[in-house]
């Protein structure tokens, strides 16, 4: 149940710096080249309403949900316009846990980024970029670290 849960609410925030979801990309957007995606990622916080999560430059993934009862960690890749995440979920040292993959790929139409899950529990699912749920640097990995030491059932 708990793992069912967990993938429901993760499965949107791979859309990352995306919201607005709907099921069709745009006419004449062009996919994003693997730099570009990783620059919109690499070493950045991103802040969504459930979750924020820090993608390390060097691929690692660190989370934790907005009641911080629950952290994640993994790693991210672009290939590519695809960007995927791999992490492992859990409410302490010694809790459950839960795996999660989600992958989405990247366009703009010159005026707006747009992102697809092509997998994940919204697969197909499409998102407008949206700037403001990102910061440079790492506000997550602290956190999460005091969380890996607090037991939880």
């Amino acid at each position: 149940m708990k793992t069912a849960i967990l993938a429901c609410a993760l499965a949107a925030t791979l859309s990352s710096v995306a919201d607005a979801r709907d099921t069709k990309l745009p006419p004449d957007v062009r996919a994003l080249a693997a730099p570009d995606i990783i620059n919109i990622y690499a070493n950045k916080t991103i802040r969504y309403p459930t979750f924020t999560y820090y993608f390390g430059p060097d691929g690692h993934l660190v989370g934790y949900t907005k009641d911080r009862r629950s952290f994640g960690t993994g790693n991210w890749h672009v290939e590519g316009n695809e960007i995927c995440m791999k992490s492992t979920w859990r409410a302490g040292q010694h809790s459950w846990s839960a795996s999660y993959v989600s992958c989405s790929t990247w366009y703009s139409d010159g005026n707006a980024y747009w992102a697809q899950i092509t997998r994940g529990g919204e697969r197909g699912n499409v998102y407008k970029g949206n700037a403001s749920l990102v910061t440079n640097g790492d506000y997550v990995s602290d956190v999460v670290s005091k969380m890996k030491n607090t037991r939880r059932r």
